[in-house]
């Protein structure tokens, strides 16, 4: 498994203001909103905080439009095999 942080040593960050945060996601449309499980944590995170959010995507994975809700939160940039997308 994935190990987790120890709470006791480490320093709760705060400032994120020039931070970049990575987000997954199983597919990518062009307006920048993911495809994801579906459990919403990312959006509640980026909902939050304001700095560059980034997806990461392959070409073949890159759609037109994906369904959204109104909660769902676009990322910034999507960078391809093809380059790097502005939404």
């Amino acid at each position: 498994g994935v190990r987790e942080p120890d709470i006791n040593i480490c320093e709760e960050v705060t400032d994120f203001s020039s931070s970049v945060c990575i987000v997954p996601g199983i597919a990518y449309d062009k307006q920048g909103y993911r495809l994801g499980y579906g459990k919403g944590y990312y959006d509640r995170f980026l909902k939050k905080f304001t700095f560059i959010s980034l997806g990461l995507c392959y070409n073949e994975l890159m759609m037109d439009s994906l369904p959204t809700d109104e909660y769902d939160i676009s990322v910034d940039y999507i960078i391809t095999q093809d380059g790097l997308l502005n939404v």
